[in-house]
C-alpha cells in the first residue's frame, strides 16, 4: 500500500461532482477521483483535503474550491497533467469556483494570487512524502 503522510483536515463524507473548464485527452481514473473528457469532475466519498491554505476561515464556497484544487494538484503530481502548462490552469479553476460559490470577486483575485506565488510546491511529485507499507 502507498500512502502520503501528511495531516487532512477534511474527509469527503459524499461523492461530488462538478463541471470544469479542464477537459483532458482522455478520461482520469482513480480510486478517488474521475475526470472525464467533457470537463465532469467526480471526487469519491473518503478523498481527503488540507481545506483552503493561508490565514482565512473555512467557509463552504472555499472548501468546495479547495477540495476541487487539492484534487487537480493531485493529479499533477501523479503525472496527468503537467506540472508547468497545467498547474495555473488548476489555479483559474480554484478561482472560478469559489466565485460560482459566493466568494467576493476581490477575495477571489487575492486567493489565485497566493496560489500563483507559492502553490507550485504542492503541486510538485511528493516522492519523499510516500511511504511503501
Amino acid at each position: 500500500m502507498r500512502y502520503y503522510k501528511r495531516l487532512y483536515k477534511y474527509e469527503l463524507a459524499a461523492d461530488f461532482a462538478i463541471q470544469i473548464q479542464i477537459q483532458p485527452e482522455r478520461t482520469i481514473e482513480h480510486e478517488y477521483y474521475h475526470l472525464n473528457t467533457t470537463g465532469l469532475l467526480l471526487i469519491r466519498k473518503g478523498y481527503m483535503s488540507d481545506g483552503p491554505s493561508g490565514p482565512t476561515w473555512d467557509s463552504p464556497g472555499l472548501l468546495i474550491g479547495a477540495l476541487v484544487h487539492d484534487v487537480g494538484y493531485q493529479m499533477t503530481r501523479d503525472g496527468h497533467f503537467d506540472i508547468y502548462d497545467d498547474r495555473a490552469r488548476w489555479d483559474k479553476v480554484y478561482r472560478e469556483v469559489i466565485i460560482a460559490h459566493g466568494i467576493n470577486p476581490i477575495r477571489a483575485w487575492g486567493h489565485w494570487r497566493i496560489l500563483k506565488r507559492v502553490g507550485w510546491k504542492a503541486a510538485l511529485p511528493q516522492e519523499d512524502h510516500v511511504y511503501e507499507v
